[in-house]
């Protein structure tokens, strides 16, 4: 797996965390000199089914404006782009949006996705809207969620959440590449479950300081040889933490002790469920964290750039700018 970021997919929708998504995007592009491919999706046969259902409906007049929007919206993210001297290009996809977004993601070969974390159909008290959600279960590219009021300025300090599974190696190698761009502090963090330890010293009667002494220790492993990693590709600061607790809400805590701009972390660890596609851990931390989430899958699956949940191509049509 190559980490340089040399194409980046920015799906946009007019929404504030759409906007945010094109500056972290943006910054991104500048720092690894990297070309920005917008995308914009229009499910004209939900659409269609949706508007039939209540009655008789100038459908074409609709399909017109909502063509008309997603030429003005694409045109707006260009048009930030060129005022940055950043290249880009933008597409008006056909189809539902998750899906459109990851299909097209694979088609355009593209390094990562940077999406918003709710567009402008979301559910107000939701963190995390239908679009993104659906992304990140079946992206096979690293995948940036950005909130409306991320700060996307800088990462000046990086956190990774560390396991023992292959999407969190991949997580800790994509990490580091954007650590080196920016100059990033780093911190790897490796929490033992409170309640899985609990059950497996019920489990064989007993024995917790042993067993938590085990636990402790191959976490200690783990975060040590990140930790390693890093400064032997040049990173100057890194910390390792191992902690107890429940796996998100202490990744959430220490991103504020490091006073963190992004957190890295993989699709699902060694006790996620495989078929979800994603960790509920990830989903969560994703859901609540206050500053951007980057989430990855393993290195052999983003070497074989296929999603398990999608076939097919998306008609996708290049928007003039």
């Amino acid at each position: 797996m190559s980490t340089t970021l040399q194409r980046i997919l920015v799906p946009v929708d007019g929404s504030q965390s759409a906007d945010k998504a094109i500056t972290l995007a943006l910054r991104l592009a500048r720092e690894h000199e990297a070309e920005l491919v917008f995308c914009h999706a229009v499910d004209y046969a939900g659409i269609a089914a949706e508007t039939t259902m209540a009655g008789a409906v100038d459908l074409g007049g609709t399909f017109a404006a909502l063509d008309e929007s997603a030429r003005e919206i694409l045109g707006a993210a260009a048009g930030r782009a060129k005022a940055t001297s950043v290249t880009s290009s933008a597409y008006k996809l056909e189809g539902r949006s998750a899906s459109a977004i990851v299909t097209f993601a694979i088609e355009r070969a593209v390094d990562a996705i940077v999406i918003g974390s709710r567009g402008l159909g979301g559910i107000p008290h939701l963190l995390l809207g239908s679009t993104a959600e659906g992304v990140l279960r079946a992206a096979t590219v690293p995948v940036f969620v950005v909130r409306a009021n991320s700060p996307v300025d800088k990462f000046g300090s990086i956190v990774v959440a560390v396991d023992d599974s292959e999407p969190s190696d991949a997580a800790t190698a994509f990490a580091i590449e954007l650590a080196l761009r920016s100059s990033s502090r780093m911190a790897f963090i490796s929490v033992i479950e409170s309640a899985a330890l609990h059950d497996q010293i019920v489990r064989y009667g007993g024995y917790a300081d042993t067993l938590q002494s085990e636990w402790e220790a191959e976490a200690r492993t783990l975060v040590d040889l990140a930790v390693r990693h890093a400064k032997s590709a040049g990173i100057t600061e890194a910390e390792d933490i191992v902690a107890f607790g429940a796996p998100s809400e202490e990744i959430l805590a220490r991103l504020k002790a490091a006073h963190a701009d992004l957190i890295a972390i993989g699709t699902h660890g060694r006790r996620g469920l495989r078929r979800l596609m994603m960790g509920s851990v990830a989903e969560d931390v994703a859901r609540k964290s206050p500053v951007p989430v980057v989430v990855t899958r393993s290195l052999a699956e983003l070497r074989d750039g296929r999603s398990a949940s999608l076939n097919g191509n998306v008609r996708a049509e290049l928007v003039p700018t």
